[in-house]
């Protein structure tokens, strides 16, 4: 095994002009979200498109809060029009990389107002679920959320957080660059998990670069590919090379 690894190694050395890992985060602002019943069932960013589920009870489905629709307001709450949730909001936007839109599951009864702003985020636990749709794979980097209740990744049997906020209004932010280690291709899913209200203001991938053809011809397939990782260790540990 330690000749397999000394291989891996020299081949993540051969390739290493030919390929590179670019970040990449869903922030729910600059993507394009795919509303289908007044509810999220897809988002796209930079070439990233996905599919989205949800589970759980007290929610429609995914949907965005745009937290500029509120202003500061004073103790544990954001002065906000119609029946906004100002637990959403906060206290600083741009703390934590938190501001603007965040992905909550909508509460089933308070959806709409007359302002046209989302109202309030589910009280109870759910799952929102993302499935790549387009082929190019990447890494879970990390994480931003809102509000008081906890809040995981979970890609596989991997898992990654809680992001676990004080209290109304704080933020949190979780890095999962040692604990989603796996390589999310076509078709796979990851979860993002509540304990109750919250939501998650951006996602940050690592986005695997494509190979060159005749990289992969040369070697398989399996040596360039460990370029495509931030760094040779985590795609060994991906892979379960010891």
């Amino acid at each position: 095994m330690r000749i397999h690894k000394l291989l891996f190694v020299v081949a993540t050395a051969a390739c290493a002009a030919a390929t590179s890992a670019s970040s990449t985060t869903l922030d729910f602002d600059s993507g394009t979200a795919v509303v289908s019943g007044n509810v999220m069932s897809g988002y796209a960013q930079e070439g990233l498109v996905f599919s989205i589920t949800q589970t759980g009870a007290g929610s429609i489905g995914a949907n965005l809060f745009n937290t500029m629709f509120c202003v500061d307001g004073t103790g544990d709450a954001a002065s906000c029009g119609g029946n906004d949730d100002g637990d959403l909001v906060p206290r600083t936007q741009g703390e934590n990389g938190v501001g603007g839109n965040v992905l909550i599951r909508q509460e089933s009864h308070n959806f709409g107002n007359k302002n046209g702003a989302l109202d309030d985020d589910a009280a109870t636990s759910g799952i929102i679920t993302f499935t790549l749709q387009s082929s190019t794979p990447f890494w879970i980097h990390g994480f931003s959320a809102v509000d008081e209740q906890p809040m995981w990744i979970d890609a596989g049997t991997q898992t990654c957080g809680p992001v676990n906020n004080a209290g109304n209004r704080d933020t949190g932010y979780a890095s999962c660059e040692n604990s989603l280690t796996s390589l999310l291709g076509i078709g796979d899913s990851f979860d993002v998990r509540f304990a109750g209200s919250g939501g998650v203001d951006s996602i940050e991938l690592l986005v695997a670069a494509p190979l060159p053809a005749g990289f992969v011809l040369l070697f398989g397939g399996g040596g360039c590919i460990g370029l495509l990782a931030p760094s040779s260790d985590r795609l060994i540990r991906s892979l379960g090379i010891s």
